[in-house]
């Protein structure tokens, strides 16, 4: 007979026949695993409700999800965070997020990687990792193995997922209530837009007519861009400054961005790959020589492997191209240079049925799932 497993309320697993029919006595709430699909007939929210450990990652962690990259705060924040939300697994199908916890004062470990990579996760979290001998390996099975956090080491080779970004139609943009104005709102984002948008978040300052932006390359096609999205030709451009003297552009900005530029804007995370990649290439044309926030390099290096973009790392504050980066079998594979213990609030993801999912590329999944 072919075992299947199955699952009670407190968590613990029985085995059954392809029937249904228990070898072992349940003591109560017992369902085979297949019945928990939204499609079986025993499903229920209820019925996968479990008692969790201390676990997940902190609250700015972005997965990736049917929706793009979704930080785990914001998932937990929103009143319909769960909602037909699907986190994507390392062989890019989808598994539903049914709920998500949260847990305060959680022991935890900051790990940074060779590509610049920073990430906090409880120590009962697990990643993939390649083996010491896994490189003689034939298989991608028996290459890699997991590791929970309290067992990662300084020059474990960390798994990382490359791509898998949704493609999606294109994201309607707020429209602002501008009365008697000449000032020209789009309706959609598009690729010229989200170009824009990277631009912004390369060098922009505001003055008291509007903004300034620092652009070495391609100032003409800005200005013509202004002029044919927007309707804006109060532009003036000196060295490499470009000045827009629109007030209703600004307000547009602080609407549709974060005004901090710290983080990126939603509308982009949740868009389709193509406009994610022309947000980098805008991102990168405007920010030659200049130092982003940390917070926002992070995100950004996170944004660029969902989308699987140039390879980007980090080195005294800059965003990079990296050519000399380490590939097996189609994956990355990122060193771990520093670990230090923390504590932090953290998020877990609650999903009906085992799997695994990405952060910020990595592969993991929760030290309670059984082997892939």
């Amino acid at each position: 007979m072919i075992s299947k497993r199955l699952f009670d309320m407190e968590n613990k697993f029985l085995h059954c026949d392809s029937q249904g029919d228990s070898t072992v006595q349940a003591k109560q709430n017992v369902y085979c695993f297949d019945n928990l699909f939204e499609d079986g007939p025993l499903f229920n929210e209820k019925n996968i409700q479990k008692k969790f450990s201390p676990c997940g990652s902190r609250g700015d962690s972005m997965i990736q999800t049917n929706k793009g990259l979704q930080r785990l705060d914001d998932i937990f924040d929103s009143v319909n965070g769960c909602d037909n939300l699907f986190a994507l697994d390392e062989m890019e199908t989808y598994a539903k997020i049914f709920k998500i916890h949260s847990f305060d004062n959680v022991e935890t470990r900051k790990i940074v990687t060779a590509d610049g990579f920073e990430f906090e996760s409880a120590l009962c979290q697990e990643y993939r990792v390649m083996k010491h001998n896994g490189f003689e390996e034939k298989t991608i099975d028996q290459s890699f193995t997991w590791k929970s956090v309290d067992k990662l080491k300084v020059g474990d080779l960390l798994v990382v997922k490359l791509r898998g970004h949704p493609k999606k139609e294109e994201n309607p943009i707020p429209l602002l209530k501008i009365e008697n104005s000449s000032f020209k709102q789009p309706e959609y984002l598009t690729a010229e837009i989200a170009r824009f948008f990277g631009i912004l978040f390369g060098k922009t300052t505001y003055t008291e007519k509007g903004i300034s932006i620092q652009v070495v390359k391609n100032q003409q096609q800005i200005i013509d861009f202004l002029d044919d999205v927007f309707d804006i030709r109060t532009v003036t451009q000196k060295d490499r400054v470009i000045s827009i003297d629109s007030k209703h552009l600004v307000e547009w900005i602080h609407t549709n961005l974060s005004t901090t530029f710290r983080e990126i804007p939603r509308i982009i995370c949740c868009s389709p790959r193509k406009m994610v990649v022309e947000f980098i290439n805008g991102y990168s044309d405007a920010s030659y020589m200049s130092i982003p926030h940390p917070t926002f390099q992070q995100k950004i290096m996170q944004l660029s492997r969902s989308c699987g973009h140039k390879d980007f790392f980090v080195t005294n504050g800059f965003l990079q191209e990296h050519n000399g980066r380490s590939y097996f079998k189609g994956y990355f594979l990122d060193r771990i240079t520093s670990i230090q213990a923390s504590t932090c609030k953290t998020y877990h993801l609650e999903f009906g049925h085992t799997c695994n999912f990405l952060h910020g590329g990595n592969i993991t999944r929760y030290q309670n799932n059984t082997e892939i």
